[in-house]
């Protein structure tokens, strides 16, 4: 049997990360929307290389990662330049996301590590890194 003191400290131990975490998919929605508006006038999706959540910079919250170039407008307008796509990075503090970084880049892939590295690809010099350092991203 159950003791009522147990069940509900069980309870309250479920019900706190939920309203952060709704915070988080609120902030995440209003940050891919604003995306979808810049560059889909407002309709458009992201596959799995476009919107990435994860944590980027080794503190255990989710960030975000942005790509345009895997974004497609409903539309059929390419979201991307003509050689090059944006790539925005968010991070995770509490319940918001900060913009840490806005680069021009051919693709975003993240690596694997804490944090991860996160590979860009310049038209020019080719694939490079960049990784948090607790400060802000390491480039190149």
């Amino acid at each position: 049997m159950f003791r009522p003191f147990t069940i509900a400290l069980f309870l309250t131990s479920l019900a706190l990360p939920v309203p952060l975490q709704a915070q988080q998919i609120k902030a995440t929605r209003f940050a891919a929307q604003e995306m979808l508006d810049v560059y889909c006038n407002g309709r458009g999706r992201f596959d799995a290389t476009g919107l990435i959540e994860q944590d980027l910079t080794g503190d255990g919250q989710l960030d975000l990662l942005l790509f345009t170039g895997g974004l497609t407008c409903n539309d059929g307008r390419p979201a991307c330049g003509a050689i090059y796509c944006d790539v925005v990075i968010y991070m995770g503090e509490g319940q918001d996301l900060v913009q840490r970084a806005s680069l021009m880049t051919q693709c975003a892939q993240i690596g694997a590590g804490n944090p991860p590295p996160i590979t860009l690809c310049d038209k020019d010099s080719g694939p490079y890194q960049i990784r948090w350092n607790g400060n802000g991203y390491d480039m190149p």
